[in-house]
Order: C-alpha cells, then structure tokens, then sequence
C-alpha cells in the first residue's frame, strides 16, 4: 500500500471519523475517500492537503540548506 493510503486512513482513524464523516468534512464522494485509502488512486498533491486539513493536519514543505543534519 502507498504512503498516501496508509497516511490517509492512519490520520482518519486517529482523529476517530468514518470515511463517510470524511467525506462530508471534505466535500469529496466517500467513493473518492474510499479509492484512495485503498490505493485504487493517488490524490494530487492539493486534494491530499485538503484531506490533511480537514482532519487536523498540514503539510510542510522545509528548504534544505548546507549543514542540516542530512548533509
């Protein structure tokens, strides 16, 4: 299963919600709830930060500069 998938139904089930209360929060068919936490789909990148949003959660995007600790 991808990342996407798991992120998705790991996030919802940790904020207690069904797919269909996801669904309603999102304004997205539980259908579309439903393919991509079965990995039948891979959101963009905009519908799966909306998703994050609606559960309580954002996406972060960080430069990285010479010396971080990955270096």
């Amino acid at each position: 299963m991808s990342w996407w998938a798991e992120s998705i139904r790991a996030l919802r089930k940790l904020e207690g919600l069904t797919q269909r209360q996801l669904s309603k929060k999102t304004g997205f068919s539980l259908a579309m709830i439903s393919d991509y936490e079965l990995d039948k789909h891979e959101p963009r990148i905009g519908v799966f930060d909306e998703i994050l949003y609606a559960l309580g959660y954002r996406i972060t995007i960080e430069k990285i500069t010479e010396g971080s600790e990955h270096d």
